[in-house]
């Protein structure tokens, strides 16, 4: 009984900790995008359908080469742990209907796997207040961040993948269970 009562203060302790923890951390902005299957993603809502989604936010065309140096390893990850998901959100200000579509179609145009399509999303927005939710000073490197069911920003880093950034990612996975 003593057993019990002792594991039950410690799960409430641990409980309380990593709310506390999560309230203090930043939450990914309140945006919208849609992925080249043409489906509207609603961001910090989408966080909700997987315990983990890494998300690799990109600026600018070139930035297409920093991102692929984190994919496979990335979708390795993916396919390792359950719960986990991983998204390319390439980030353009707004503009008008017509720019949208010929951006898009020819993004669409040249991605053909159906997963990688799924997981990219342009978002087309104003930057200013999305870089500023995010703390991003510049767009010179891309941004990797992992973040919770509930949109918050657990880990972040920029630039390009290397092995440590990997290391310290899935150092933030501990308790999620391998898929079989």
């Amino acid at each position: 009984m003593k057993a019990l009562f002792s594991l039950l203060i410690v799960t409430a302790i641990l409980t309380r900790t990593h709310a506390a923890t999560e309230k203090n951390q930043a939450t990914f902005p309140n945006v919208e995008g849609k992925n080249l299957h043409g489906d509207v993603i609603a961001f910090p809502q989408f966080f909700a359908s997987q315990d983990f989604t890494v998300v690799v936010v990109a600026f600018e065309q070139k930035q297409q080469e920093d991102v692929d140096t984190w994919l496979p390893s990335l979708i390795q990850l993916e396919t390792q742990r359950a719960n986990l998901s991983v998204l390319e959100l390439p980030t353009i200000a707004k503009m008008n209907r017509l720019m949208r579509w010929i951006i898009y179609r020819g993004m669409r145009s040249g991605i053909k796997d159906s997963d990688a399509r799924s997981r990219t999303i342009t978002l087309h927005l104003e930057k200013a207040p999305f870089k500023k939710a995010l703390n991003i000073t510049s767009e010179r490197n891309i941004r990797v961040y992992l973040i919770s069911d509930k949109g918050t920003i657990l880990w972040e880093t920029q630039g390009l993948f290397t092995a440590e950034k990997l290391k310290t990612l899935t150092a933030q996975l501990p308790a999620m269970p391998l898929t079989p």
